[in-house]
């Protein structure tokens, strides 16, 4: 089983709109994305414990994301 993790996931196709948003959770630990593809690998990876997702970056097929 995974530990708790206090990451927060940042994916967003705009570098500006990622910025704003780290810089308004302060201290949190967060990893950005900018695509759904590095958002999969790094859910993998970081196991975050929150995610906020542009839902309208990148409109890839999710079966094709998964690839």
């Amino acid at each position: 089983m995974r530990e708790k993790s206090d990451r927060l996931l940042i994916v967003d196709d705009d570098p500006g709109i990622r910025r704003q948003l780290k810089w308004a959770f302060g201290d949190m630990k967060t990893v950005e994305c900018a695509d759904r593809p590095s958002a999969i690998r790094a859910i993998q990876k970081e196991a975050p414990a929150v995610a906020l997702l542009d839902l309208a970056c990148h409109r890839m097929p999710m079966a094709q994301a998964k690839a």
